[in-house]
């Protein structure tokens, strides 16, 4: 895992949320990037630490937001409520600190892309950035989670890094899915990856390569997208 710059501790109404700071090593940071984890683990994933350690060197703060029931060794993620109180919490005392008075994208990665997706209107986001966002059951094309897309890109830019051989969602159900429901996200396909952007042995890519593709996506969604309109521009 990668050394955070700092650990701060939040209160929030279902517990004590952990916050992994990891601050741009010089200059004026352009972004605050606010990210929470999957039900299945926590900031330890490997996308997620990636972004971390790689997002800082060109000017994007990162703050990493471990759950309280994470931080409580509970092995059980609650309910959405819980989880979309806490999240909006650990965001709204970033801003009141000051950490999130510049440009505020917040995301995740499955379970947390949901949440994110959820209160992004509450708390004020420029942009949500998503890792494998978790669009139905393994199996399942329906019900599905659609509109929680669909109502945070009316709000503002939806990008999503989705694997190609998710389980939860490729890449087109996603995009289908969310046309579907009247709303838009820029969906981004990981080659060959799982849910959690793992590669089977026969991939033709690497790990790294794989990694290639989420960090550049977010450097220009998060760097150079502009609001709704047009395509992502070079600087």
């Amino acid at each position: 895992m990668a050394e955070p710059s700092r650990l701060l501790e939040i209160s929030t109404p279902t517990g004590t949320a952990r916050v992994h700071m990891f601050d741009v090593p010089r200059g004026v940071p352009r972004t605050t990037l606010v990210l929470g984890h999957g039900a299945g683990g926590g900031v330890e994933a490997w996308d997620l630490q990636l972004l971390a350690s790689e997002l800082p060197p060109i000017g994007i703060d990162v703050a990493l937001v471990e759950q309280p029931w994470h931080v409580a060794g509970q092995k059980v993620a609650g309910s959405k409520a819980k989880l979309d109180s806490a999240f909006r919490e650990v965001v709204s005392e970033l801003r009141r600190s000051g950490e999130g008075l510049r440009r505020l994208v917040i995301g995740g990665r499955s379970a947390g892309a949901r949440v994110a997706c959820r209160v992004a209107a509450d708390v004020g986001a420029a942009e949500v950035l998503n890792l494998a966002f978790p669009m139905h059951r393994p199996g399942r094309s329906y019900p599905n989670r659609a509109a929680e897309v669909a109502t945070a890109s009316q709000f503002c830019p939806v990008t999503i890094l989705q694997g190609e051989r998710d389980s939860f969602g490729s890449p087109v159900e996603v995009s289908q899915a969310v046309a579907a429901e009247q709303g838009s996200a820029l969906v981004v396909s990981v080659p060959w990856a799982d849910h959690s952007f793992k590669l089977p042995k026969k991939a033709p890519l690497t790990r790294i390569e794989a990694g290639i593709v989420l960090v550049e996506t977010a450097r220009f969604a998060l760097l150079h997208r502009t609001g709704n309109e047009g395509l992502l521009m070079p600087r």
